[in-house]
């Protein structure tokens, strides 16, 4: 199991968690950072041997892409290919590559609702020859046909600093306490994924998740913190 981040954010938190990480997802803009700070970040990765994956969002900075947004399939499509197209070819230009393909926010979500912008961002992974990061949902039969189909391989991802509902969804984060702002706490959920692929829920029952990959959020504080102990716990 490998531990991954939100980076390239601008939240100034990428310094800090770099040294612990397996894998970057970087911004590719369109909720956060600019093609200079994404050059940046790529250089940050590279230096610290860290697998870059493209983290394309919605065209919505003011609610930094965590509001959906009504758009065809077409207009995903093209979104989200320019927005890794850009990545690849800044990753390129100092001599390293884009290896996969994580959907950022509310698009990460609207994903894993409406198999058109799945399908259309299998697409899109399998034209750049990335992998493709989904959450690990007790059920992902159908996901992975479809990647299948287009020989996208599927990284299944878990969050040591959201909150779970029972069916195995991230909690919304309109709710309280979606978002673990307590750094033990955080390394708590990723300790009992670690050690026995569940966790426990909000209502307090454990499921089972089969993540390849934990994810941090490089802008929230406690996350930051908890990066350390939790890498110690993957090594």
């Amino acid at each position: 199991m490998k531990l991954n981040a939100d980076i390239g954010e601008l939240t100034g938190s990428d310094i800090e968690l770099m040294p612990y990480l397996s894998m970057g997802n970087i911004a590719c803009g369109f909720h956060a950072s600019t093609p200079r700070h994404m050059r940046e970040t790529v250089r940050l990765t590279k230096a610290n041997g860290v697998s870059i994956g493209a983290h394309p969002s919605y065209p919505d900075r003011e609610n930094f892409g965590r509001v959906s947004m009504s758009v065809t399939t077409d207009e995903v499509y093209d979104l989200i290919f320019g927005q890794v197209h850009l990545l690849t070819r800044i990753a390129a230009s100092e001599g390293t590559k884009v290896d996969y393909l994580k959907p950022h926010g509310a698009l990460y979500h609207d994903m894993m609702n409406d198999p058109d912008i799945y399908s259309a961002i299998v697409r899109i992974a399998a034209h750049f020859h990335l992998e493709l990061m989904t959450p690990a949902l007790p059920d992902l039969k159908t996901y992975l046909e479809i990647a299948l189909v287009r020989e996208v391989t599927i990284i299944r991802e878990a969050f040591a600093d959201r909150a779970y509902t029972k069916d195995g969804q991230l909690a919304p984060r309109s709710k309280a306490n979606s978002l673990f702002t307590d750094a033990d706490k955080i390394i708590n959920q990723a300790s009992e994924l670690i050690s026995s692929n569940s966790l426990i829920c909000e209502t307090g029952e454990r499921i089972e998740l089969q993540a390849d990959t934990i994810c941090l959020h490089g802008d929230n504080p406690a996350s930051v913190v908890a990066a350390s102990p939790i890498h110690q716990l993957l090594h």
